[in-house]
């Protein structure tokens, strides 16, 4: 792969890179400060940075913190007080996103212990269903009920339209997300929410909303298996999305069409049709996340494009679109590492000048303190590059565990389709001896009979033609032995238990051994291929036993569990050396551990001279 081929040039070229990065950021936040510093603090002021405030996006982690700090700091008055409790919105909700629940709580309860309800309750059920969102994220359930309760109350006691849905559509998700067992009255209680949501964006003329809305039913209608209804309520979302190309993306809408296509053709056997329809989506919504700059989604894409094109057994474009996901996923670890160093170091350079401002009249003491940072960020970048090194190798893992799982899948085809092909064989064999073959030998018989009856035969000759139809008898008998042992009617007329049941009582009455067989468990149907494949395997353990154990007792042992099958085959024959017999070869041995792999199973073989062998076999079955 190009990312691990060249990866010790690129370590040494991201070090520059870094470098450079935090230098700039460094010194554009610095400039931001000393501007701050020198504005005035204004009531028009402080509106026109909380513009800026909420224009930046949530990568802006350092210039967020200083302007919306700067803002929160110079709204010390009542006439202030509602762009403060703003700037204090945006700054917890900013946490939130980039996962510091500590400092978005803190943020969201100051938020709600400013001001009067009666001024400030859009913010109030803002912050409401902002606490709710984090106690969900730390796992305090009752708290994030509790919170989410309180939102919506708030909403509906001022008639707040877009908090009511805002509240209404994170519990819809929620509920949807926490029904595992498919309820029947939450489905109903999710989509009766979803529709009032739906309602109330409509009144509020809320496209962005409206959209947003639409993207979430669909894709909950597929987590319960409505693929009909998922597209038909997704794709409403379509003419919204065309109609303001501008101003809302449309990736995310793409993305989530081929979501549902995909999860509708792997509940309908890996169709065809449906795998290449989310394909055609993934494919739409590549170019379109690129021009958004929407670097997750289009990884997204190339993860699922992968995935599709393994249920469609194409692995060589399946490996190439998981090379591309892996590539862009590590460069966005590598790019978040980046801004979360030159966030760390701003804090120290910030930590440095305050040292120095407090001590400028001791010369021995700032210098302490400037090796001291220098040494802690020094082991902090340290640390944090040995972080995204380990971060790259646990992907390169990952990415080798799924081409893995790729390889298997392609040896497990392959042996399918070799053993059903003997097995097909077998079976046209078995017939054409028995229907062709067979019913020729038997038209002959009766024809010599007929013969005898016609003619004049002395003694002698007469015993020498009974002789002949004894023989042309025999030969019958076998041929039909030998079509039963290709494929026994027992199988397919009564099911593996007493087939073997069957072709144990043959064995023993046609043999000197004693056949044991002991069917054990559940008495549960198989598949076709699953009874045979096993019908096999024990077919040619105790065949084995017959001509090489030189035994007087075996016992053949069936157990069948709810997802497991056992077979144990054992004998007090004279046994042989294991360690001498690894690495012999032979075709009966080969089908066995073939047969034995296509169900994921495992053998166990323990045996010593002169003390019996013992065979057993798990399969996942």
């Amino acid at each position: 792969m190009i990312f691990s081929k060249h990866f010790s040039i690129l370590s040494s070229l991201l070090f520059l890179v870094v470098f450079d990065l935090f230098s700039q950021t460094i010194q554009n936040l610095d400039s931001l400060e000393n501007k701050l510093k020198t504005e005035q603090t204004d009531i028009n002021t402080l509106k026109m940075y909380f513009k800026k405030l909420d224009s930046l996006t949530s990568e802006d982690i350092g210039a967020k913190e200083i302007v919306g700090n700067w803002i929160i700091l110079n709204c010390r008055n009542k006439e202030k007080e509602s762009i403060k409790v703003q700037a204090m919105q945006l700054l917890a909700r900013n946490y939130y996103v980039v996962g510091n629940y500590t400092k978005a709580t803190e943020l969201f309860e100051e938020t709600l212990a400013t001001g009067i309800e009666n001024e400030y309750h859009e913010t109030k059920c803002k912050a409401f269903l902002g606490l709710a969102m984090t106690f969900y994220q730390t796992e305090q359930f009752d708290k994030q009920k509790d919170y989410v309760n309180k939102s919506l109350d708030l909403a509906e006691k001022f008639n707040y339209k877009k908090g009511i849905a805002n509240a209404k559509l994170y519990i819809a998700s929620v509920l949807a997300e926490n029904d595992q067992q498919v309820n029947k009255d939450t489905f109903n209680l999710v989509f009766k929410i979803l529709d009032e949501c739906l309602l109330l964006w409509n009144e509020l003329n809320d496209t962005a909303m409206l959209i947003h809305t639409y993207t979430e039913t669909g894709q909950h209608y597929a987590d319960y298996n409505y693929f009909d209804s998922a597209l038909s309520t997704i794709r409403r979302a379509e003419p919204l999305i065309l109609a303001n190309s501008n101003k809302y993306s449309a990736s995310y809408y793409y993305f989530m069409t081929g979501k549902i296509f995909f999860q509708k053709a792997l509940a309908n056997k890996k169709n065809v049709s449906d795998l290449n329809k989310a394909i055609n989506y993934f494919n739409s919504c590549i170019p379109i996340a690129q021009k958004e700059n929407n670097k997750k989604t289009e990884a997204w894409c190339y993860d699922w494009l992968s995935a599709s094109y393994k249920n469609l057994g194409n692995y060589e474009q399946a490996y190439m679109f998981l090379e591309k996901y892996s590539y862009l996923y590590g460069s966005l670890v590598s790019e978040n590492n980046f801004k979360q160093l030159a966030s760390v170091e701003h804090k120290y350079e910030i930590l440095k000048k305050e040292k120095e401002i407090l001590d400028l009249n001791s010369v021995n003491k700032q210098k302490a303190i400037i090796n001291k940072i220098l040494i802690g960020s020094g082991i902090l970048l340290l640390l944090l590059s040995l972080l995204v090194y380990r971060n790259f190798r646990i992907k390169q893992k990952l990415q080798q565990a799924k081409i893995a799982e790729l390889e298997k899948d392609k040896q497990l085809l392959a042996i399918d389709a070799m053993l059903k092909g003997q097995e097909e064989e077998r079976s046209r064999i078995a017939k054409d001896l028995h229907d062709g073959l067979g019913g020729m030998l038997s038209g002959t018989k009766l024809s010599f009979m007929n013969m005898k009856e016609n003619l004049v035969l002395t003694p002698e000759n007469a015993t020498l033609f009974d002789k002949s139809l004894s023989m042309l008898d025999n030969t019958i008998g076998d041929l039909r032995k030998v079509a039963h042992n290709l494929m026994p009617e027992a199988l397919v007329k009564y099911g593996l238990v007493e087939a073997l049941r069957d072709f144990c009582d043959t064995v023993q009455s046609s043999t000197n051994f004693k056949i044991i067989y002991q069917p054990f468990g559940e008495n549960r149907k198989l598949t076709n291929t699953a009874e045979v494949f096993i019908y096999r395997i024990i077919q040619e353990l105790v065949n084995n036993a017959v001509k090489h154990a030189d035994a007087k007792q075996i016992i053949v042992q069936l157990t069948t569990s709810s997802n497991k099958m056992t077979i144990t085959v054992e004998d007090d024959g004279k046994g042989f050396d294991a360690t001498l017999s690894a690495n012999r070869k032979g075709d009966g041995l080969d089908n066995i551990k073939y047969r034995v792999q296509y169900f994921n199973g495992s053998i166990d073989t323990v045996t010593s001279p002169g003390n019996g062998t013992s065979v057993n076999i798990e399969l996942i079955a």
